[in-house]
């Protein structure tokens, strides 16, 4: 716009005084109606209602969750079981190598004084085997048979919770304040149950951490380290008899 001088002003040859169409204009709440006390009431108990379903289902979320990696762990578990069974199995290898290396090592000791390899047929008294470790995995897998009919009934009561929410929604005969009131209750003991499955869930995870950490873990180092050293020793024994 002109000046009194008739000069145009800078921002106006900028075009910056200019309205611009597709800018938002604030809103200062005029011509906007104000909620009425008893609509502000029931926004405000929907978003209760929203907030307690949202929270149901994450945490129905979470109890899968948990529940999967629990089911990875013991799978985990089986493995490594499996594992320190094979371990048996090539120690009673190893025990049989040893008792024929004792063998070979007394006829050559005899060949060396008589030259003589008749002994190669003399049998020597076999190695004892010993006694395979028994862990605790009957007792832990007893211990969770037990804990999982636990949790299963503890499921049943989430389901049935869940269907009480839907009978209040759905119940006649009640003011929306007295609905609210029972739908809400209902919501609470949902999301009680919910919660009381999802911490044994988290508690089983810990269980089965510590229970792999103190005792699988630590059990089948010993016995790889074991059959290490049983065949490092076998092969230096085969060497020197060789060599002799």
């Amino acid at each position: 716009m002109p000046r009194a001088s008739g000069r145009i002003k800078p921002r106006d040859r900028l075009g910056l005084n200019d309205p611009v169409e597709d800018e938002p204009q604030p809103d200062y709440g005029e011509g906007k109606e104000e909620l009425t006390t008893g609509e502000q009431i029931t926004a405000v108990r929907r978003d209760i209602y929203n907030t307690n379903e949202d929270t149901s289902d994450m945490l129905d979320a979470a109890i899968q969750t948990g529940a999967n990696t629990n089911k990875q762990l013991v799978q985990q578990r089986e493995k490594l079981r499996k594992a320190r069974d094979d371990l048996d199995e090539v120690d009673e290898n190893n025990m049989e190598a040893e008792r024929q290396m004792n063998r070979l090592e007394t006829c050559c000791c005899i060949s060396l004084i008589i030259q003589c390899c008749c002994c190669c047929c003399i049998d020597n008294s076999p190695i004892k085997k010993k006694k395979k470790v028994v862990n605790n995995d009957k007792e832990r897998d007893m211990k969770i048979s037990k804990q999982e009919e636990e949790r299963f009934q503890k499921r049943l009561h989430i389901a049935k919770t869940r269907k009480d929410v839907q009978e209040a929604q759905n119940k006649e005969g009640l003011t929306e304040e007295e609905r609210h009131e029972e739908v809400h209750d209902k919501q609470l003991d949902l999301l009680s149950a919910q919660l009381a499955v999802l911490n044994d869930v988290a508690k089983d995870t810990s269980e089965e951490l510590k229970y792999q950490k103190d005792v699988v873990m630590p059990d089948l180092r010993s016995a790889v380290g074991e059959q290490r050293g049983k065949i490092k020793d076998l092969d230096r024994r085969g060497q020197k008899v060789l060599r002799s």
